[in-house]
């Protein structure tokens, strides 16, 4: 109710898009850093950050990624070797959220004949 949404779901802290062969991330920051607790529950209290670009092509390639999330601070790492930190106080607020992970293909043309293909080889989690 707080959310003023029908479920829990907030809006996504990290979306990971594959973009010409390589791994970009995106982020949320807040809008207003001296919004209330209540004020931070709604979508519109966000925005998405600039974006970050690993410099490593992976192509049609296996890779790894990696995504590591405690006490405020997001740490992605691609294929071992390459790091994106978040540690502000952006990622902290955020804690205030029930958060949950999705792994998928959200496939986004609608140029005719584009299409995609996904190979989840190995999904870990824990917590």
């Amino acid at each position: 109710d707080l959310i003023g949404e029908d479920d829990n779901n907030a809006p996504p802290i990290l979306k990971i898009y594959w973009d010409k062969g390589k791994i970009r991330v995106k982020t949320k920051v807040l809008k207003n850093l001296s919004a209330t607790d209540n004020e931070i529950l709604h979508e519109d209290a966000w925005d998405d950050d600039e974006g970050f670009n690993f410099e490593q092509e992976v192509g049609f390639r296996k890779f790894t990624l990696e995504v590591k999330v405690s006490d405020g601070k997001m740490v992605i790492i691609l294929n071992g070797n390459e790091y994106k930190v978040y540690d502000s106080i952006h990622i902290k607020r955020w804690g205030i959220f029930e958060n949950y992970f999705k792994a998928g293909n959200y496939f986004q043309s609608r140029d005719q004949g584009a299409f995609s293909k996904v190979r989840f080889y190995e999904l870990e989690v824990s917590h």
